[in-house]
């Protein structure tokens, strides 16, 4: 048993047959999403705690759902190559790939999956380059554990990765593929099937139902849990991860002899409850030391807040996004500039008084994306923005942050036709007439449905090497002592009702 503080409250679900000396056990230990070395709602440190206690009494298979490459500020130094590190130390028996893992580039994941000591899987896609599955990450997996041969599967949906412009990864998600997979599992000899599904997967219970697989495990920490019940979810043998840190051990239990699981017990526990493993937190500061030097640096003092919360920043004008695309702007000598509030992430609220360091910048661009600078007509930007303002929800990144313009969106209107009284530098918009634009390499490959930049001519930046976007914003608060943010109305939303 785990010696956790009283005052957390740990969920077991517990069904069927009672425990005897005539049984087998294995113990599962699920976790996912932990994009940080260290957060306040749990670390690597003390996943590390974790495993030790349970491999220290237990035959345990560690299973690690991903969703943890990126975003964060190190991945945006090294594309996640510091998690890769981690865990190899960690031991993981097998890690799930999420969308998360595919934002910086599928040969970018195949390096991080050569730098793992432990194999990776995607059972649903395909490069279209090859044909062939992704380098280095597994269809499908067995794993031998106390006698039982354990199938493993992982299984993302299209749309957890149709914003990321990854036109050579073709996605079947689809419940019959997965159900052929599950069937070449048992022909090649698996007693007990587990699926590593991301949340958009719809199909889980219809294949649990229909013995195609035994058990689902899978996370989602951004859905609101707003009681404890709600915290942790299980249906049948679906396992489901709500809140950031947590993890589940799920313990297998079967007559000696046999393959059949009769015994299934599920703790779900949060990972702050525990203390950190000395020496996995070695590892952890190892990094941190490594890159405070860069992240401390101080930039300039605000005198206004900065919110960085998904639901202002991806539903309307944002102060922090209309920084950014000024900078943008600016920088470039552009006419205007667009970027998707999906590139602005770290989800932070800096009050006024706050000293923003290069660490809070990056963290907030972690993506490494570098400029664009195109030539446009007017038609393609109002294209461009009915894009962005189609779907309107903290769940969406497509919501344009810009500069140099001003438009009013009425949502009772059908998406595609949305944006009203457009105007670039106080002008009418002119459908026929060029203009130059900054944006994102995201963007100007079609990234999150931004397919009306396809086309558009690239222009030369003004800079002899291009810069990333984090690098930008840099440069351009550099030497100001304060800064002020702020909304100016270059976005006004309504719905229907009479604006000026």
């Amino acid at each position: 048993m785990l010696g956790l503080p009283k005052f957390f409250s740990i969920m077991c679900l517990l069904f069927s047959l009672p425990v005897n000396a005539g049984l087998q056990h294995l113990s599962i230990v699920y976790t996912g999403y932990l994009p940080h070395l260290q957060a306040s709602s749990g670390s690597y440190a003390q996943l590390g705690t974790l495993l030790k206690q349970q491999r220290q009494h237990h035959s345990t298979l560690f299973l690690f759902g991903g969703a943890s490459l990126a975003p964060s500020l190190m991945s945006s130094l090294d594309r996640g190559a510091h998690i890769i590190d981690i865990l190899n130390n960690l031991q993981p028996d097998a890690m799930a790939i999420s969308g998360r893992e595919l934002i910086y580039s599928i040969d970018e994941l195949s390096l991080r999956a050569h730098e793992a000591a432990f194999p990776m899987i995607l059972s649903n896609a395909t490069d279209t380059l090859t044909g062939n599955h992704i380098d280095d990450i597994d269809a499908q997996l067995i794993i031998n554990k106390q006698g039982m041969n354990i199938g493993l599967l992982s299984v993302m949906d299209y749309h957890s990765i149709m914003g990321y412009k990854l036109s050579r990864l073709h996605i079947d998600d689809s419940m019959a593929h997965i159900a052929m997979q599950a069937k070449k599992l048992r022909q090649q000899g698996a007693d007990f099937v587990i699926l590593m599904a991301s949340h958009g997967v719809q199909y889980t219970q219809a294949l649990l139902e229909q013995s195609i697989i035994n058990l689902a495990l899978r996370s989602n920490p951004y859905l609101d849990a707003p009681s404890t019940a709600q915290v942790y979810a299980k249906n049948n043998h679906e396992i489901y991860l709500k809140k950031h840190g947590s993890a589940a051990v799920i313990t297998l239990s079967w007559p000696t002899g046999t393959h059949t699981i009769t015994d299934f017990t599920t703790q779900f526990i949060p990972l702050s409850s525990l203390p950190e493993e000395p020496r996995i937190k070695q590892y952890t500061n190892i990094y941190t030391q490594r890159f405070s030097t860069l992240f401390d640096h101080k930039i300039t003092v605000l005198t206004t807040p900065i919110d960085l919360h998904y639901s202002v920043l991806r539903t309307t004008e944002n102060a922090f996004g209309n920084l950014v695309a000024d900078a943008m702007r600016i920088e470039s000598n552009a006419d205007i500039a667009i970027i998707n509030s999906g590139a602005i992430r770290s989800n932070a609220y800096f009050p006024a008084g706050h000293t923003l360091t290069n660490g809070d910048v990056m963290a907030a661009l972690p993506f490494r994306d570098k400029i664009k600078v195109l030539k446009v007509t007017g038609q393609q930007i109002k294209d461009s923005l009915e894009v962005g303002v189609s779907v309107i929800s903290p769940s969406s990144g497509s919501f344009p942050q810009v500069s140099g313009m001003h438009f009013h969106v009425d949502q009772s209107k059908p998406p595609g036709a949305r944006i009203e009284d457009l105007t670039i530098n106080n002008h009418p918009i002119e459908k026929n007439k060029e203009y130059t634009l900054a944006t994102t390499t995201f963007l100007y490959h079609g990234g999150d449905g931004y397919r009306p930049l396809l086309s558009a001519l690239e222009i030369g930046f003004s800079q002899q090497v291009t810069p990333l976007i984090s690098d930008i914003v840099i440069s351009h608060l550099n030497g100001k002592p304060t800064l002020s943010v702020k909304r100016d109305l270059r976005i006004v939303l309504s719905n229907g009702e009479h604006h000026d």
